[in-house]
């Protein structure tokens, strides 16, 4: 609720109510965050929003009791997410779309 907003916030709620149903989640590892652009604009209403791609390499595993071996992986891929400012000045993410090579 404090960093997400809109379809993303109820992706994201999904996924951590799916993950609560089956008693397992991921376990992230940020490697490298490289950001290629960002930019602050006005929507069509004259509301900031900020454009800002990157370029994110990540490792994970699915941490899952029920398993012997959990499955795990390492990626790289690009971002494009979009930002809206909020009443009290701060930003939260609304949109994300995933370039994977």
């Amino acid at each position: 609720f404090d960093i997400l907003d809109g379809s993303m916030l109820l992706q994201w709620q999904a996924l951590a109510e799916e993950a609560t149903a089956k008693s397992c989640f991921w376990r992230f590892v940020l490697l490298q965050l490289s950001i290629l652009r960002a930019d602050i604009l006005s929507d069509s209403l004259g509301q900031e929003i900020a454009e800002i791609d990157v370029l994110l390499e990540e490792a994970a595993e699915l941490v899952d009791d029920n398993h012997q071996k959990n499955p795990n992986y390492h990626s790289s891929y690009r971002i494009s997410y979009t930002l809206r400012r909020v009443e009290d000045g701060s930003w939260k993410f609304c949109k994300a779309d995933i370039d994977t090579p």
